[in-house]
């Protein structure tokens, strides 16, 4: 069965079942923010945290797998990245950005200040997880699904 709820395919459908940046970001933001906000937006804490940060990789693969196991085709193919990368060197990127100006601004004060947003696309991939046949445990974690 096809993903059909609108939230998060509106921010990114593409053309032909494709699935573009914006809607790869929205997933990703999905599995992130949880863990920002378990460190109540201190992105240098959640740094700090060697479990978190892989567990944020692990989920943001797992979301990457989920979006194209619905049926979806990345655009751009340069997004499948995330996956291709050796997880170390995603921690690293991951814990130089959440330790950098971009991190605090990028990602900890847009946290704050869109809340709501945020967990819509929370829900809407929980929706995702819940409708697939894929075993995603660390977007099950981070999202707490059972």
């Amino acid at each position: 069965m096809k993903y059909d709820n609108p939230r998060i395919l509106v921010i990114g459908a593409g053309v032909n079942g494709s699935v573009c940046a914006a809607h790869l970001h929205a997933a990703g933001v999905a599995v992130l923010v949880p863990l920002v906000m378990k460190y109540h937006t201190d992105v240098r804490a959640l740094a700090r945290s060697r479990d978190d940060v892989r567990l944020m990789i692990a989920a943001l693969c797992e979301s990457l797998a989920l979006l194209k196991a619905q049926g979806h085709r990345i655009v751009p193919r340069a997004q499948s990245f995330i996956a291709a990368l050796p997880r170390f060197v995603l921690e690293m990127i991951l814990r130089r950005m959440f330790n950098s100006k971009l991190g605090e601004v990028g990602i900890a004060w847009h946290a704050q200040q869109a809340l709501d947003e945020l967990q819509a696309l929370a829900d809407d991939l929980r929706v995702l997880v819940l409708r697939s046949d894929l075993p995603v445990p660390a977007i099950r974690k981070v999202l707490e699904i059972s």
